[in-house]
């Protein structure tokens, strides 16, 4: 009956409706607990019809989505809650074990007397004294007791052990790396020297025939008859590079300087008379000395207004004559030695040569010329002797120009009976004549001083003033003077 009824009704035409309904109906009657699920397909029993779904999916939202939403928010507060506990729970354990620890820590402070206490109350026939307390510590323990302590001993040994050969191992392998490193670069430089000392007498091998070109070098009495004259020194970096700009023209008008001397001009025997003589003023005899092994490197020179007595070049010692470092002009009352000091270099793998070879032979140059007249030593002679003489001496003991090596040659050379001009007239004076051309040097004033103007200990009362011009531009140097009396005060 109801089955007819309900199909004449709504006209059902599919067989899962109906077994929907059937299913739905019998529990109803049944008085079974129905699920929310049921509850909603009772409430709206009208999904099943297709003309009606529209219906049918708006109703399942309606009553399914705060269902959804309850669930959901019961869930995150069920989570909510259970954290919260856990939280909770930790914070009391973390609380009874600082007390715990807080009581224990009190308890052992409150010493022997308590413990005795203690003793007392439990037995009270014996009363312990802290002599007797101490003898009962020493008392042996059972062999068990001392087995266990003994392992647990052991145990630590040889976990510490183990740690301290760690950490020995650790620093033995650090320090060998370490060696490594140095090894590394000590051959690397063992092998530069050994080039260069291969190459340099490879060079005084080819220095026997050497010709020195053709040049007229124009001599004279070597008289001045001038009151005072002015000398500098100046390292130009390569002259052609400089003559690119008006810097040393500039500075031939506005110095005047009666002597000259050039350090580093870069030219060759080919190129010196036409290079280095265009540039000249008039009046002015130019005297120069140029590498005889590399093109663009090292050479001297010196512009005079004077006409010297003689020329020398290089120091007489064939080893030293490949480069061009020296040149002496010889006047009437002292001799003028224009010097370009080779660098130790980078890694340093020119300091055994130069300190080993080049700064004894120079000393006993300069010193067999004293023995005759004055001498004026000028030029780069690329070391900052004192820490006045470098614009920060922290860490820089193993830089070229700064190593113990060349300060101590520096100092044997004055030693010898040389005065350093400037530091002569003003000791406390902090003046640099270098700047290298990275980090600005020149705008912080971050230099080195290393040209100077030497003068023997008997002929310093003839120099009247040194200076050094650290605001003239062209090179990476900068001009270094002092006026002269050249009669020396006699």
């Amino acid at each position: 009956m109801f089955r007819f009824f309900f199909f004449s009704k709504h006209k059902i035409f599919n067989e899962k409706g109906y077994d929907l309904l059937s299913k739905t109906i019998t529990r109803f009657f049944s008085k079974e607990k129905s699920t929310d699920k049921n509850k909603n397909l009772l409430a709206y029993p009208n999904f099943i019809f297709p003309s009606k779904m529209s219906r049918k999916r708006k109703a399942i939202k309606e009553v399914d989505q705060p269902v959804e939403d309850d669930v959901s928010s019961k869930l995150k507060e069920f989570q909510f809650q259970s954290k919260k506990m856990k939280r909770t729970n930790l914070r009391s354990t973390q609380t009874s074990e600082t007390a715990l620890e807080k009581s224990v820590t009190i308890n052992l402070q409150k010493g022997n007397s308590d413990i005795l206490k203690l003793l007392s109350e439990e037995d009270p026939d014996k009363k312990l004294t802290e002599s007797q307390l101490d003898e009962k510590d020493k008392e042996p323990k059972p062999l068990e007791m001392q087995e266990s302590d003994i392992n647990e001993q052991e145990e630590e040994k040889t976990e510490n052990n183990e740690l301290s050969e760690k950490r020995q191992t650790k620093k033995k392998e650090d320090k060998i790396q370490v060696v490594i490193k140095k090894s590394k670069t000590t051959i690397g430089t063992v092998k530069m020297v050994k080039k260069l000392n291969r190459n340099r007498s490879m060079m005084e091998n080819l220095l026997d025939n050497y010709i020195p070109p053709d040049r007229l070098i124009e001599l004279g009495d070597g008289k001045i008859e001038a009151k005072e004259i002015l000398i500098g020194t100046w390292n130009v970096n390569g002259l052609n590079s400089l003559l690119k700009k008006d810097n040393l023209p500039k500075y031939m008008e506005e110095r005047k300087p009666d002597i000259l001397c050039l350090n580093e001009t870069k030219l060759t025997d080919d190129n010196c008379l036409e290079i280095g003589t265009k540039w000249i003023p008039e009046g002015y005899y130019s005297y120069f000395n140029c590498c005889k092994i590399k093109k663009g490197y090292a050479g001297t020179a010196i512009v005079s207004k004077y006409k010297p007595l003689s020329i020398t070049f290089d120091l007489g010692i064939k080893k030293h004559g490949l480069e061009g470092r020296t040149i002496t002009a010889e006047f009437e009352t002292f001799y003028l030695v224009s010097c370009y000091v080779p660098n130790a270099g980078e890694n340093l793998v020119g300091l055994p040569y130069r300190s080993e070879e080049w700064d004894p032979d120079l000393r006993n140059y300069v010193n067999e010329l004293k023995k005759k007249k004055n001498v004026i030593l000028c030029g780069d002679l690329n070391c900052a002797h004192q820490e006045i003489d470098i614009y920060d001496p922290k860490g820089k003991d193993k830089s070229p120009c700064f190593t113990p090596q060349e300060r101590k040659g520096f100092g044997e050379l004055l030693d010898s009976g040389f005065v350093d001009t400037f530091r002569h007239f003003y000791p406390q004076e902090k003046k640099f004549s270098f700047f290298s051309v990275r980090f600005d040097s020149r705008g912080t004033y971050r230099g080195w001083r290393l040209d100077y103007v030497l003068v023997n200990k008997e002929g310093i009362k003839g120099v009247k003033d040194a200076l050094i011009h650290d605001k003239v531009l062209g090179s990476d140097h900068v001009p270094v003077e002092i006026i002269l009396d050249p009669k020396f005060g006699e």
